[in-house]
């Protein structure tokens, strides 16, 4: 019986971590759709545009930022939670 409970127990937990990794593959999908849109749109008419994160998604939000947008845009940590990004200014070599 013990082995079953155990068997129970390890099933019941790989199931939580799995629904853990597709709640956080939404979440990470959403913020980079987010962000996306936030810097195109504000971008347009302005030179910075300052967008705050949860303390909790900080980590998956630089990971993102990093990976995705650091090539097109220039980012800085203003505050613990606070972020202001910029278009990267386009150097033309003659």
């Amino acid at each position: 019986m013990f082995d079953e409970y155990k068997e129970y127990t390890k099933q019941r937990k790989l199931k939580k971590k799995a629904s853990n990794t597709v709640q956080e593959k939404k979440v990470e999908n959403q913020m980079r759709l987010e962000l996306r849109e936030k810097l195109q749109k504000y971008l347009l008419n302005n030179d910075i545009v300052q967008i705050e994160i949860d303390k909790k998604y900080i980590s998956m939000f630089l990971a993102i930022v990093e990976d995705e947008f650091a090539t097109d845009y220039d980012f800085e940590q203003v505050t613990e939670t606070l972020y202001n990004f910029k278009a990267k200014e386009i150097e033309w070599v003659s």
